[in-house]
């Protein structure tokens, strides 16, 4: 994925925490970093939503 997806990505993304990184920032980052964190960030997400469906019990 390049550079600007993987922006709308990281800003698209409900993590329960705040993402607060400046369009600077990220830019200036390298696309390997950027990768890393973004993943970081889908994993936290995906593990929040896993979270929310096991308290709500069996389907």
């Amino acid at each position: 994925m390049r550079r600007a997806g993987l922006v709308r990505l990281l800003r698209s993304m409900d993590c329960g925490f705040r993402i607060d990184f400046s369009d600077e920032y990220l830019k200036s980052m390298s696309i390997e970093r950027l990768r890393h964190v973004v993943l970081a960030a889908s994993l936290h997400d995906h593990s929040a939503c896993q979270g929310d469906r096991s308290a709500q019990g069996p389907a």
